[in-house]
């Protein structure tokens, strides 16, 4: 890599060299690669937590399973483009909703209706998601009580794809912290991230609730 890039996709099994290997080889400073530390992204059919760890201890930055959804890919990207100081933000200027009083970083409806191109089923989600939300946190925190590393590598990233869909980057920023403190058996940093993630959920279902009983036009 001897040009200027702003993020890497990496595919995780390719014809002669893998993921992995690719990844090691851009982290290595005396390779000659232009820039080492830029964001890499896994992408992988591979799902299990040993997978991703292998992803992240390699030095890739986050991880996306197959198939891809565009949506959680574009997500994925603005938040490694953000926080390496690229402005990746999306706005859709076209698309104002009454729903613009709620916390754009809890909650970014708008965002929701760009991807679905449907208010119907973006409400059916929104609707959907309350119960989801709750037994992923509930399902998190018995993992965090048992300090189960391997179920809160799970349940983190099923509450960071939740975050994904409702496009909630307090959601999906800090089940991906999770995420990443369990992949480095961090249990204590867990511990303190998932008490910080129940107050965002009870805000985001709040929220979600709020969306659900306001009137909808036809």
């Amino acid at each position: 890599m001897t040009k200027n890039y702003d993020i890497v996709l990496m595919d995780m099994q390719m014809p002669e060299m893998d993921g992995i290997e690719a990844t090691r080889l851009i982290r290595n400073e005396s390779t000659g690669v232009k820039n080492p530390h830029i964001p890499i992204i896994a992408l992988t059919a591979n799902v299990a937590p040993s997978d991703r760890k292998k992803c992240l201890d390699a030095g890739m930055n986050d991880f996306i399973s197959k198939p891809i959804i565009r949506s959680e890919l574009f997500h994925v990207i603005q938040r490694q483009l953000n926080l390496f100081g690229h402005n990746a933000t999306h706005k859709d200027e076209n698309n104002h909703t009454s729903e613009s009083n709620i916390d754009q970083a809890l909650l970014n409806f708008n965002e929701i209706l760009h991807h679905l191109g449907d208010k119907e089923v973006a409400l059916e989600i929104l609707d959907e998601s309350i119960k989801s939300l709750t037994k992923s946190i509930t399902a998190l925190k018995t993992s965090v009580d048992n300090k189960d590393l391997k179920g809160i590598l799970t349940n983190a990233h099923s509450l960071k794809g939740l975050g994904l869909t409702l496009a909630s980057k307090q959601l999906s920023e800090t089940a991906y912290k999770i995420e990443l403190s369990a992949s480095k058996d961090k249990v204590d940093e867990a511990i303190m991230s998932t008490k910080k993630l129940e107050k965002i959920i009870d805000n985001l279902q709040s929220s979600i609730l709020a969306i659900l009983e306001q009137p909808q036009n036809a």
